[in-house]
Order: C-alpha cells, then structure tokens, then sequence
C-alpha cells in the first residue's frame, strides 16, 4: 500500500446521543437532525480538500458507519461498550498508521465553521 500524506479521522457517536446538552432547547428529533448536518457538514468540506487524502469516521452507530460510507468515507466500526474519545482516537490513529498514514488529521464532526481553507 502506498503511504498517504494525510487522512483525516473523524470520531462520532450516535446521531441519535449527538448534542445532548441541547436537550432543554431542542427535541430529540431535532439534535438527530442537527448533529447529522454537523456531521455531513465536515465530510463535504473534508472530501473537497485536496490535502486530505482520505477519511475514517470512527464510531460505535451502525448508522453514522453507513452514512460515513455513503459519502466515501472509511467507517471504524466499534460497537463494543463505552469508549472514551481518547480511545477511539488512538483506535482510529493505530488503523491509519497500519495502513500507511503519514499523518492525520483529527477532526470533531460538529465544526459549523470549518472551511475548506482552514489551518489549525
């Protein structure tokens, strides 16, 4: 295989457990909805980025998995038990690195802001 530039790693739980300290504000539909578009947001802007090779979404949801897929997207697909979000970082960095990765990007699926021009 050959090593990879960049690839991004996007980490996402549930649609359905997405922005929960919206509750008092928002219906469960609604923080559904609101966190998918989130979701779809970073994976359209990813996608156009000609610096990203590839993206791996690293979730416990077998939708988020296959929504990952339908846009192109790699799914690590960990359904078992709690995880912490240092752990299913360091899962998703240890997959790039196997696959030849020589570096990531580490992006949170709920940038609203983020363009495709953006530096950290």
């Amino acid at each position: 295989m050959t090593p990879h530039p960049l690839w991004a790693l996007v980490p996402v739980k549930a649609f359905e457990r997405g922005k929960s300290r919206l509750s008092p504000v928002l219906s469960d539909e609604a923080r559904t909805a609101f966190a998918r578009a989130l979701f779809d947001h970073v994976l359209d802007v990813v996608a156009r980025s000609r610096a990203v090779e590839g993206v791996i979404v690293a979730t416990d949801s077998l939708g988020v998995a296959a929504a990952a897929r339908v846009r192109g997207a790699h799914a690590l697909l960990d359904s078992v038990g709690p995880k912490t979000l240092a752990s299913v970082v360091d899962a998703g960095l240890s997959v790039l690195a196997v696959r030849g990765a020589r570096g990531a990007l580490v992006l949170m699926a709920d940038l609203p802001l983020l363009e495709v021009g953006d530096r950290a």
